[in-house]
């Protein structure tokens, strides 16, 4: 993928992650175990090597959608 594609990691923090998913109306995180968030963590930790790989780095906390798109368009076009 990384020699066909230009590869976005597309991030966020975990708490902000989690209640992106709950604010869509997913309660299943939250609901499958109390450690939910500890658990995501670690899954994020895991697979940050991989999502490192990508050739743009997007974090998106803080930000809205249109401000992320906006910040996206602007690191591609600077590639």
């Amino acid at each position: 993928m990384l020699e066909k594609t230009l590869a976005v990691w597309v991030r966020a923090s975990p708490e902000e992650h989690m209640q992106r998913v709950i604010d869509q109306g997913d309660l299943r995180p939250m609901a499958r175990s109390r450690e939910a968030m500890r658990e995501l963590k670690d899954i994020l930790k895991a697979r940050e090597p991989f999502y490192r790989q990508a050739h743009v780095h997007l974090n998106t906390s803080g930000r809205s959608a249109d401000q992320s798109f906006k910040e996206l368009i602007d690191m591609i076009e600077r590639r």
